[in-house]
């Protein structure tokens, strides 16, 4: 069965509340060089919604998922990937992730929740498993971290714990992040529909990467020092939106250099809450990776 190199938390240029300068079109074009299979765009409060995006990664083998990073109770961040047109929102609760998790169409991850960050899930994960397909292994990774206290090796258990899959993600915010961090998916095809079954199958495997200190400075800088997006979340906290308050906290998506990888050469195909005709893949099994097993 043929792996395909994935990326499912991203975001570009027309993130409602990231200021970032680079195009989904040059995303594309980035996530093609670094060899991924299929990428999801994951804008902040809002879903991705440009159709043409889709076909233009298509007709460059790629395919694209649109997704959203909604807040459950208005704070913690929550990847929902594939969701019907209008089905998810800015914000939402446990009972709107049990509502869409009946499409099998949907996919949902919880984004790096064990991270010291106010709008990481947290316990939140620990009172409603159900509630998730997956758990994120985030790109922010200090190995010497004790491993009772490593936020990764935390969602590592989680995962074990309620037999969950573990997916590695770039949560990139620039174009240097992309691929930083991704995951090879085993799967019957290159359709939405396949790689989901695929993840919820645990049969995805990724690399264990340091944080190095590039990253570090990248991390202070970009979440702390001058955050793109800090004028947008400082307005949004004043008031009431979507009939909740909003999150002030910073998301953890900073940037990392990865050298070009294979490109993918054949065609896929991609649409909102559809699968698409199978396609080979050209990526080739990630060395030394490691699957879902915790430590």
């Amino acid at each position: 069965m043929p792996r395909y190199r994935v990326d499912f938390h991203g975001h570009c240029k027309g993130d409602p509340m990231d200021d970032l300068p680079h195009t989904v079109y040059q995303y594309i074009d980035r996530s093609v060089e670094r060899g991924l299979n299929a990428i999801a765009i994951t804008w902040h409060r809002k879903q991705f919604d440009i159709p043409d995006a889709i076909d233009y990664a298509r007709d460059r083998g790629l395919l694209l998922i649109p997704g959203i990073e909604t807040e459950v109770n208005g704070v913690c961040h929550t990847l929902v990937l594939n969701a019907p047109p209008g089905e998810v929102g800015p914000t939402s609760t446990l009972e709107d992730l049990r509502r869409l998790k009946k499409y099998s169409q949907v996919l949902i991850i919880a984004p790096h929740p064990y991270y010291p960050l106010r709008n990481c899930l947290g316990r939140i994960i620990e009172q409603a498993p159900d509630c998730f397909d997956g758990v994120e292994w985030c790109h922010l990774h200090v190995p010497f971290i004790p491993s009772f206290i490593n936020p990764n090796r935390m969602a590592q258990r989680w995962a074990a714990k309620h037999d969950k899959p573990v997916v590695a993600c770039s949560d990139a915010h620039c174009l240097d992040s992309i691929a930083c961090n991704y995951s090879e998916v085993e799967a019957d095809a290159l359709t939405t529909e396949a790689i989901f079954a695929g993840i919820r199958a645990k049969r995805v495997w990724f690399q264990e990467k340091a944080f190095s200190l590039k990253l570090l400075w990248r991390a202070i800088h970009g979440v702390i020092v001058d955050p793109p997006w800090a004028s947008k979340w400082a307005v949004l906290g004043q008031g009431q939106s979507e009939g909740k308050t909003a999150g002030t906290g910073s998301d953890v998506g900073v940037g990392a250099n990865q050298s070009a990888a294979v490109a993918p050469s054949a065609p896929a195909t991609a649409s909102a809450f559809s699968a698409s005709a199978s396609v080979s893949p050209s990526a080739s099994p990630v060395s030394s990776a490691r699957g879902n097993t915790p430590s």
